[in-house]
């Protein structure tokens, strides 16, 4: 039985691929705003409650700047608030916290009011939590994610269906993963012009190249997605299958 789901994505999505566009002209009545950026990314700063955090108080903003390893603190004063919980968004976030200088806000941050385009915030998200925090839970997250993968169509080949992959200075070969299309048109800009997003599930992605691994955003955070972390994953997503069945088996005889 076939799990497993493939998606062409939009293209739609890559007009706004730099996360620093859209400004609205500054007023001098408008109070400075500043927004934690995770250096390690390149991003906003995201806590292990999918926290990102803007502060309205500078002394606020430095204080939590001197208390969290690898941050910096961007001025964001002349972006609207839908901008910045956008990008937020896209990053992996599912809160924005607003802080002041006597207390603080956490807004949940609903799609429908960002600016229209494609978003992974899932996969972000986990990513982040695995890399920094070396969450468990987000590692188990990974299996419920939609990844995409560079493909090339070539009807002239007799393999003409071919995926991207990388070879480490060690030798060793993976295909290339990207975690939004940001992330692939940074790459595909410099490495794979023919090449096209394709979406795919989890379980699709391992039957793609589970034997090799992936390389996930291979410019910006480089995550390897080895062959064991992939079965491990794996497992994971069928032990909650399990969990699910019992659950529904145990709903009926009630």
């Amino acid at each position: 039985m076939a799990y497993y789901n493939y998606k062409f994505c939009e293209k739609v999505s890559c007009e706004k691929v730099s996360y620093m566009e859209h400004t609205t002209k500054e007023t001098p009545e408008v109070r400075k705003r500043y927004l934690l950026l995770d250096e390690q990314f390149n991003k906003p700063y995201l806590d292990e409650g999918r926290r990102s955090f803007l502060f309205v108080d500078e002394l606020q903003a430095k204080k939590m700047r001197a208390e969290i390893k690898s941050v910096k603190l961007i001025d964001v004063t002349n972006r609207n608030l839908r901008d910045i919980a956008s990008l937020c968004y896209a990053s992996g976030a599912s809160y924005l916290s607003i802080v002041g200088e006597n207390d603080s806000e956490d807004l949940k941050i609903e799609k429908e009011n960002l600016i229209r385009r494609y978003y992974n915030s899932d996969l972000n998200a986990y990513l982040r939590l695995q890399l920094r925090f070396r969450s468990l839970e987000a590692k188990k997250k990974l299996a419920d994610c939609k990844y995409i993968v560079a493909v090339n169509i070539d009807k002239n080949r007799e393999e003409y269906i071919v995926y991207a992959s990388a070879k480490s200075k060690s030798g060793l070969n993976a295909l290339v993963a990207f975690s939004d299309l940001a992330e692939f048109e940074q790459w595909r800009q410099k490495f794979g012009q023919k090449y096209k997003p394709l979406e795919v599930d989890f379980l699709g992605l391992q039957r793609l190249g589970g034997r090799h691994g992936f390389l996930i955003n291979p410019l910006t955070s480089k995550f390897y997605l080895s062959p064991e972390l992939i079965d491990e994953i794996r497992k994971f997503f069928i032990e909650r299958i399990e969990e699910r069945k019992k659950m529904l088996e145990s709903d009926k005889k009630e």
